[in-house]
């Protein structure tokens, strides 16, 4: 008589081989989030200065129009900063997956 629920499936320990490659990744993972959330903070001072020195120039009067760059500098750094973020969520996802098993 067959059963209507699946059979249970072993699953094997890993081998050393396997925790070693997972030690390795994790080790990995963690030291590029760290290089990561350390470049995002360097983007951010960047991005600022960048907003001062020319909001420094506008107030100064050496050129009210000068404003009018700010957008097209602090663009890049908003965009460098959006991608650390992506690619630090990405890091994080990959290992919660792999730690889960899936």
């Amino acid at each position: 008589m067959a059963s209507s629920t699946p059979a249970m499936q072993s699953v094997d320990p890993p081998t050393p081989d396997q925790r070693t490659l997972a030690i390795t990744f994790y080790t990995a993972a963690r030291g590029e989030t760290l290089q990561r959330l350390s470049m995002r903070e360097q983007v951010l001072l960047a991005s600022l200065t960048v907003s001062g020195v020319i909001a420094g120039f506008a107030f100064n009067g050496k050129g009210d129009k000068v404003l009018y760059l700010l957008p097209l500098f602090v663009l890049p750094f908003a965009l460098a900063h959006v991608r650390h973020s992506q690619i630090i969520g990405n890091l994080g996802h990959a290992c919660r997956l792999d730690r889960q098993g899936a």
